[in-house]
């Protein structure tokens, strides 16, 4: 389509102008050589300007020629008169005026083609001039000028040279309306691949489930903030919504309806005034607040999120907990908001329901430690930096030593020692403790090597060894049995399991339990009374040790309640046949009182701390000479 940027009834207007404007020219010029006029004004006017003039009349009508092209000829053959005489008589500055005018008419008035064509035409003019200039066709100097009117000396090059012209403008159209023709096309293609790239940005950015923006909308939308962010300092602020066990909704309720929720939770939370909202994943959200002057208003937030959601005909409500940051109160880098949010929600189980709670930095960082610590674990083994220690046992009759539990110690290269309060939960949430207990079983075997208990003892030296309920529900008890098997006569094992592994006792613990029975390795419930209250396993099952947690060891002597728990524990151990042990004994007196109440064995800093390996023998050796020794420290 032709481009103009007038109406039609300002071209309508501006094309009468025009006519007017070229038709007056003839007049015009005649008046301004009034005191040359002569035989050879009229020599032109019929040999030259009247030919031309019906050469126009022709082309006019010959509607076979595209309008531009029959407007761009009408145009040219003006010039040509009007620039030819100007030229001639020496004004040269008008017949520039011309020129100039001829383009900018043709330019508004027709389309981008005729503008060119015209410029084109005016090209050519220029040359037609210096042609018959040089030919002294035109010459104002020239002392035989009057002869040089004949027409023998000039129709034939002015002739040919229009021929030449009009078959150089139809080329030129041809050429320029198929140059437009390809410009409009790579428009047109331009134009299509901007909305193709529209559409892949919307889904890029657009969450097809809600309709809301998703978290690679928000990184975008928070590095343009930092841009803004540069010159003017800002504020942001974000709060992080997640579902509470949003996946029992599609379970129930089916994947359909689901999505429906999250579209109907979606629409709620649009409808929040001043913020953007995102959807991120699975069940969470994002609120964002950009310069928000005043404070968050946490109860109308919650309040709309509680509100019953209409979805198929029926009412669901749920619950959420939530966490806000704001920048740069809580955080300096704003980029990093999201992750920190993300961390402090899905780590911390305490936020209560229905409630959004203030960013935690202090749990951010213990956070990022763990994360830090569980990478640096997985190449602990690889790095030599586990090494295995272990805690003489005492049988508090004898005063032998009767084993002892083996105990794994963490010093990594950068962070330096580790406790294994620290670290033995973080590698209880992977494969690495599983890891962890194979390398602390090949290495107790290096005991019957470097350790022999004294001949003639009751019993063999017991090694304890601490097993995770992830290994026993996994199932890969047997695969720590086998070193076992490869110990010494003079040595035994006992698997030590906390109380959490029988938390819901089925008959997969129970069958690995009587594996390790018939495998000779006593099973002991370590830090008993701290986790599951139900004994019933204690008589169901095949247990052979009790050890008593050291919180309860703490109190006495002296609290009477604790007292009166230990005791009842003690007796009742006896009573199901079980062997006792005090874990964290640290005192003579409480030794003293254990060993009154029945207790069997003890462990703890009052008689030992944790050795290591190599040292067991010595310190084995010089506790046999004066057993009771510790008790006089």
């Amino acid at each position: 389509m032709d481009y103009s940027p007038l109406k039609p009834i300002q071209i309508r207007i501006l094309n009468k102008l025009l006519k007017a404007f070229f038709f007056l020219s003839l007049p015009v010029l005649l008046f301004i050589t009034y005191e040359e006029f002569s035989l050879e004004i009229y020599s032109r006017v019929l040999f030259i300007y009247l030919p031309l003039m019906i050469i126009l009349g022709v082309i006019a009508f010959i509607r076979k020629l595209p309008k531009a092209l029959r407007s761009n000829l009408f145009v040219s053959l003006i010039m040509l008169l009007a620039t030819s005489e100007l030229y001639y008589w020496g004004f040269s500055s008008l017949a520039f005026f011309f020129f100039l005018a001829a383009v900018l008419f043709t330019t508004l008035l027709e389309s981008p083609s005729s503008g060119w064509t015209s410029f084109i035409v005016s090209f050519f003019l220029i040359m037609l001039f210096m042609v018959l200039h040089n030919n002294k066709i035109i010459d104002v100097d020239s002392p035989n000028r009057p002869e040089l009117l004949k027409w023998k000396n000039w129709i034939g090059p002015v002739l040919s040279y229009l021929m030449i012209q009009i078959a150089v403008l139809i080329t030129a159209e041809f050429l320029i309306n198929n140059l437009l023709k390809s410009l409009r096309t790579n428009e047109a293609n331009t134009r299509q691949l901007e909305r193709e790239k529209e559409a892949l940005e919307k889904t890029a950015y657009i969450d097809t489930v809600t309709g809301l923006p998703n978290n690679r909308k928000i990184s975008a939308d928070i590095a343009r903030f930092m841009q803004e962010e540069a010159d003017n300092p800002l504020s942001v602020d974000q709060i992080l919504i997640e579902i509470k066990n949003f996946e029992d909704y599609n379970i129930r309720y089916g994947i359909d309806t689901g999505n429906s929720l999250l579209q109907a939770i979606g629409d709620r939370l649009g409808e929040l005034k001043g913020c953007s909202v995102y959807r991120l994943h699975g069940a969470a959200f994002l609120i964002c607040f950009f310069n928000k002057d005043e404070e968050i208003d946490y109860p109308y937030i919650s309040g709309t999120l509680l509100k019953p959601y209409p979805v198929n005909k029926q009412y669901f409500t749920i619950n959420f907990v939530g966490v806000h940051i704001n920048y740069p109160r809580d955080i300096s880098n704003p980029a990093m908001m999201l992750s920190s949010l993300m961390m402090n929600l899905y780590n911390d189980y305490k936020i209560p329901v229905n409630t959004i709670v203030s960013y935690n930095e202090k749990q951010n960082r213990r956070l990022k430690r763990v994360a830090s610590l569980k990478e640096k674990l997985a190449k602990a083994l690889k790095n030599d930096e586990i090494s295995i220690m272990i805690q003489p046992r005492l049988n508090v009759t004898t005063g032998k030593i009767s084993g002892g539990e083996l105990l794994m110690r963490w010093n990594n290269s950068t962070v330096g020692p580790v406790s294994p309060v620290e670290f033995i939960p973080i590698s209880e949430k992977d494969d690495q403790i599983f890891y962890l207990t194979h390398y602390l079983m090949k290495e107790s075997l290096k005991l019957g090597d470097i350790f022999a208990p004294e001949a003639g003892n009751d019993r063999p030296f017991s090694i304890s060894v601490n097993i995770s309920p992830s290994i026993i529900h996994a199932e890969k008890l047997h695969d720590l049995i086998q070193y076992t098997e490869k110990a010494g006569p003079d040595f035994t094992y006992e698997f030590e399991l906390t109380e959490g592994v029988f938390l819901g006792v089925d008959e997969r613990v129970a069958d690995e339990l009587k594996l390790l029975q018939s495998r000779g390795i006593a099973a002991s419930v370590d830090d008993f009374g701290t986790g599951y209250s139900n004994l019933e396993y204690l008589q169901d099952l095949n247990i052979n040790v009790l050890k008593i947690d050291k919180k309860f060891i703490d109190g006495i002597p002296g609290r009477g309640k604790q007292q009166h728990l230990v005791r009842a524990v003690i007796q009742m151990a006896h009573a199901l046949n079980l062997l006792t042990v005090a874990e964290g004994v640290e005192t003579p007196e409480q030794f003293l009182w254990l060993q009154k109440e029945g207790i069997d064995e003890i462990q703890g800093f009052v008689f030992s701390k944790p050795i290591e390996l190599v040292a067991l023998q010595d310190f084995y050796d010089h506790h046999n000479k004066n057993r009771w020794a510790f008790l006089e420290k």
